[in-house]
């Protein structure tokens, strides 16, 4: 898990008055003997970062050693949402499952993990962020853009499965439409599910489902522990509450070259070589990404839909100016 500040002083208030961190205090204080015995040791705790203004943020705190080295993160559930620690746990491991061995090599495994006042807990291992400042971050995207690129090519490539016919209603229908009644949602975004509704339903695209992240930024790519630093894909991705096994190709995708900057011309490269997976046309793969994003616009959950418009704007335009640069007639 990753940390990008380390304090552990109260909070401010807008006023400038200084206020105890909850959260903080009630995982401490609650699941700190557990945490503590689990671990072999006590620990120090401080935020991993700011709280977000949305309900159902959990809680993520970094335990350091007694010689201040950050050795693990506690997130904790919100009690607006009791259960989200726990289901990162259960579906990062149901992605490890999904996975061979060495793509599954990425998704940390729990240290511990538990319930407090109806509120689920997990403790993971610590991992590095990419650093701070845009040289830290130019470089943690010169090196690991491609590998990451490669890792989801192959992911793609082993869960790849096609979608059963009398399941299309349920698994590619119903999201489109829910990708168009977004308010707010662009004309462009709107064509799009159209076109994929009449492409996947006629045929013209193979529909198919693939192990999804649901978020895949450069937030949630951490770097590698020495003592970890083997394989082919040493860095750990964090962050699965939102993935799902029976997924959809092309959004992570997009979401990935957004976040890591790749040229269009890259990115382009990048849609044919994943088109030939999914066996349809390069230009087809902005079905699949209106298909992705209609999966999302149907479990929001604490993403906002205004957020939500500005990004699939963002992705189907970003998709579009690669496919371009490839070369590629976009196709419905």
């Amino acid at each position: 898990m990753k940390t990008t500040t380390t304090q552990s002083e109260p909070h401010m208030t807008p006023a400038g008055t200084a206020e105890p961190d909850a959260a903080l205090a009630f995982w401490r204080e609650r699941a700190g003997d557990a945490v503590h015995a689990c671990l072999g040791s006590s620990m120090t705790w401080s935020r991993a970062c700011a709280p977000k203004p949305v309900p159902d943020d959990a809680a993520k705190l970094v335990l350091r050693c007694p010689l201040g080295r950050p050795h693990a993160v506690l997130v904790g559930s919100a009690s607006a949402a009791p259960e989200m620690a726990a289901r990162h746990a259960e579906r990062s491991q149901a992605a490890a499952d999904a996975l061979p061995d060495e793509l599954a090599a990425v998704v940390l495994k729990p240290i511990t993990q538990g319930e407090v006042d109806g509120r689920s807990y997990v403790v993971w291992p610590y991992r590095s962020p990419g650093g701070e400042g845009r040289l830290a971050q130019w470089r943690w995207r010169r090196r690991w853009s491609a590998p990451v690129s490669n890792w989801l090519f192959e992911v793609n490539q082993a869960t790849c499965t096609p979608i059963a016919p009398d399941l299309m209603r349920e698994r590619v229908v119903a999201p489109l439409e829910a990708l168009g009644a977004i308010e707010g949602v662009s004309g462009r975004v709107c064509q799009s599910a159209d076109q994929a509704a009449e492409a996947f339903t006629a045929g013209g695209v193979p529909a198919v489902h693939v192990l999804m992240h649901n978020d895949l930024w450069t937030g949630n790519v951490l770097c590698p522990e020495k003592a970890s630093a083997g394989g082919r894909y040493p860095f750990t991705i964090i962050d699965w509450a939102g993935a799902e096994v029976s997924g959809y190709p092309a959004y992570d995708l997009a979401r990935w070259a957004q976040s890591a900057r790749l040229k269009a011309s890259g990115y382009g490269a990048e849609l044919v070589r994943h088109s030939g997976v999914l066996g349809c046309d390069p230009g087809a793969m902005r079905a699949h990404l209106a298909v992705g994003l209609g999966f999302l616009a149907m479990n929001l959950e604490g993403f906002s839909p205004q957020r939500f418009v500005r990004l699939a704007d963002e992705c189907l335009e970003g998709m579009e100016n690669a496919l371009a640069a490839a070369g590629v007639r976009i196709t419905p």
